[in-house]
């Protein structure tokens, strides 16, 4: 996309109307109309020598009085822009809203005239997008409006604009009840009718008389209507027979006027909006603009606003600027993108990556499994070529490529139908790259990368449909991620359809990541982790959504009562096991007796150690009766048995009694100090104050 640049002036000449021009005057069949419409199209040049390419769109919305041809203007001066090289091509669609009986639709469903905003907003697209080469998605769909279709292009980017990237209006009726625009359209259909009483006719009136049956039909039609003093009596007409505003007619107009309706606008939409009057207009809609402008203000939208000192028609330099404004929003021309490859494929070499997008020009989902790698034979070094994918419909398997950094191309990846696994990538350091991946309908396997430090890159996954192994099994080997020393990077993830497993990860020292996970579908298995102290970062699973548990051969790992594991062993649904871990997390008895700390008193035993000061402000030492030796843990933990706060020592080299805690950070209470030191422990309580 282009920048936005208003320019001076580029003045259309006759030059122009003659040059070559594709525009189709062809019609379709409205569903919503149960008729057949008439609509221009505007194929841009160098339409017929592109098959490959798809367009963007813009639906051009003509005044109350025109039909399709009205567009012919719009499309002469964007057929210039395109063969000057100022704007991308691009489509234009003008089709024909004109209906009986005053001949225009204001854009809106009618009883009158039948649905024609479902007509313009759902049977046009349809019909264009399978007819034509033009991308269907919202980045390439744009509105440009003038008076009556100024109204049409505000009305249908608000209330469908998950449909439409952009909008430009000049001179729209948009705010047809601002004060000073409804007195001037009163006082000028009074003038041209006599009375009092008034009697207003359709068919003898002005302008403005017609102009407010236009609006009657669009937001108060019925063929009901008491009023005696109009004709055609289909319409609740907005004045009275003494020349009076009715009140209640007002207050239907009212949810429909486009100063009201910017209020469902916010800066998230992502709605481009250019609009503009000239001061001299002759339906008084200057004053009435600068209202709207006002709203866009307040509500912080972004718009760009063109005034000029003219009338009610559109100068040239509104025109252009329009086109160029649109063409910086929308999309460029693009392949149209399909699904490939139900069977999947393998990439084995740099070559292949480098040229899957000619051998499968606009593929950007693969139906099939996806294996990028292969064992010992590898030299990928990136994925450069797989940067239009958006999801696999099966498994993706990134496998022993030595030479990847990183999955930076795989950025546009959404979903993946069936497994992910990542094994054996030794230069991987992140899982960057794979940020848009949301789901994972398998399950999702990282293990035996072993320059993974964290698994960053996943931030946006929320959901696994089965297990998550971090390190798993082939065979007889366990593949673990030896530099993995955190699972940041699945702060997002919140359920798991199948097990979680943590194995061989020998620099992981807790599960601070996963604190969102509150459910998984089977085991929580964890073993062979040789930094792991504490299972923090799983507090939050529900217990029932386990099924057995083992937790083996964590040679530090001693805090074990994190509240889901407390939970579970209050109420456990299957296998517990605990072996082969550091004191306190060994056995389900020292667990469960850690999980109600709050019972625990204080006692003599081989292993003492003193608290000074007790109660503490900030600082305290932990004082042994005797000198220690080896690792010792010391584990803060508050009344309900949740570990706060952690220190390890080695006092190997020193033989030292005496350690330094540091509690200024937690809040005054009562807590406990859990001690491991060797095969031993003890725990005693502590005050904290202030």
């Amino acid at each position: 996309m282009k920048n936005f640049t208003l320019i001076t002036a580029i003045l259309l000449t006759v030059n122009l109307l003659s040059a070559q021009i594709n525009i189709n005057d062809t019609s379709f069949y409205s569903e919503a109309l149960q008729e057949t419409k008439m609509v221009d199209v505007f194929l841009p040049p160098g339409y017929n020598d592109n098959p490959n390419l798809y367009y963007p769109v813009i639906y051009i919305l003509h005044a109350w009085g025109g039909d399709q041809n009205a567009g012919n203007a719009y499309m002469v001066a964007a057929n210039y822009l395109i063969n000057s090289g100022t704007i991308d091509p691009v489509i234009m669609v003008c089709a024909d809203n004109s209906p009986e009986p005053f001949d225009g639709s204001m854009y809106v469903n009618s009883i009158l005239w039948g649905d024609y905003e479902t007509y313009m907003t759902e049977d046009l697209p349809d019909w264009i997008e399978s007819t034509y080469r033009a991308m269907p998605d919202r980045n390439y769909r744009g509105l440009f409006g003038q008076s009556m279709g100024g109204y049409g292009a505000f009305r249908y980017g608000i209330l469908h604009k998950e449909k439409y990237r952009a909008i430009t209006s000049h001179a729209g009726l948009i705010n047809f009840l601002d004060e000073y625009v409804m007195a001037q359209w009163r006082q000028t259909i009074l003038n041209g009718t006599s009375g009092p009483p008034y009697f207003y006719n359709y068919n003898t009136g002005g302008f403005f008389t017609q102009g407010y049956f236009l609006l009657g039909g669009a937001f108060s039609p019925t063929y009901n209507t008491p009023q005696t003093y109009i004709n055609p009596a289909i319409v609740e007409f907005g004045l009275d027979e003494s020349g009076n505003f009715i009140d209640t007619i007002v207050a239907k107009i009212k949810p429909h006027d486009i100063a009201y309706l910017v209020n469902q606008l916010s800066p998230a939409d992502s709605l481009g909006i250019y609009f503009g009057a000239g001061s001299n207009d002759e339906l008084f809609l200057y004053q009435g603009t600068l209202a709207v402008k006002d709203s866009l203000d307040i509500y912080n939208i972004p718009y760009a606003f063109y005034s000029h000192n003219g009338g009610h028609a559109m100068p040239n330099e509104f025109r252009i600027n329009a086109l160029e404004f649109l063409d910086s929003l929308l999309m460029p021309p693009a392949p149209m993108f399909t699904s490939c490859l139900p069977e999947g494929i393998t990439f084995t070499t740099q070559a292949e990556i480098d040229s899957f997008q000619i051998n499968y020009p606009n593929c950007n989902e693969i139906e099939g499994d996806v294996t990028i790698g292969e064992w010992l034979q590898s030299d990928i070094k990136n994925l450069n070529g797989l940067s239009v994918l958006t999801s696999f419909g099966g498994d993706l398997i990134i496998l022993d490529n030595d030479s990847l950094t990183n999955l930076s191309d795989l950025e546009n990846i959404t979903s993946i139908g069936g497994d992910l696994t990542i094994w054996q990538n030794d230069s991987l350091t992140s899982l960057t790259g794979l940020d848009n991946l949301s789901s994972v309908d398998g399950s999702c396997k990282i293990g035996g990368n072993h320059g993974l430090v964290n698994l960053s890159g996943l931030e946006g996954l929320t959901s696994i449909g089965g297990d998550l192994e971090i390190g798993f099994q082939t065979g007889m080997v366990v593949w673990g991620n030896w530099s993995l020393i955190s699972l940041e990077g699945l702060n997002n993830l919140t359920s798991l359809g199948g097990s979680l497993n943590v194995r061989d990860n020998s620099s992981l020292v807790n599960f601070v990541g996963l604190n969102n996970l509150t459910s998984i579908g089977g085991e929580l298995f964890i073993d062979y982790n040789d930094s792991l102290i504490s299972l923090t970062g799983l507090e939050n699973i529900e217990e029932e959504s386990i099924s057995n548990l083992y937790i083996s051969s964590n040679g530090l790992l001693s805090i074990c009562n994190v509240q889901s594991i407390c939970d579970y062993l209050a109420n456990p649904n299957g296998i517990i096991h605990f072996w082969d871990n550091a004191p306190g997390c060994n056995s389900p008895e020292e667990v469960d007796s850690l999980c109600n700390i709050t019972n625990v008193s204080d006692y003599s035993s081989d292993l003492d150690f003193s608290i000074s000061p007790n109660p503490v402000t900030e600082n305290a030492a932990i004082t042994f009766g005797s000198m220690c030796t080896g690792s010792i843990g010391i584990y803060l933990y508050n009344t309900s048995g949740i570990c706060l706060k952690s220190w390890q020592f080695n006092a190997d080299q020193s033989r030292q009694k005496e350690f330094q805690i540091n509690l200024k950070e937690v809040p005054a209470g009562m807590y406990f100090l859990h001690v491991n030191a060797g095969d031993d422990s003890i725990t005693k309580k502590i005050i904290k104050t202030r």
